[in-house]
């Protein structure tokens, strides 16, 4: 049980680490261009020759 606390630990402090260093923005800046896309392969507006 040991290792996989620490290991655990590890993994979280890794993981914060990480995401100090990030140069991505902390919320997605995209979601109405995602939207369009989505909207677009629903009516079938996109790639209609696959």
């Amino acid at each position: 049980m040991e290792f996989h606390e620490r290991e655990y630990e590890r993994l979280v402090a890794e993981l914060e680490s990480s995401a100090e260093e990030s140069k991505l923005p902390e919320r997605a800046t995209t979601k109405d261009a995602l939207n369009g896309l989505l909207v677009r392969l629903r009516v079938g507006g996109v790639g209609d020759d696959c």
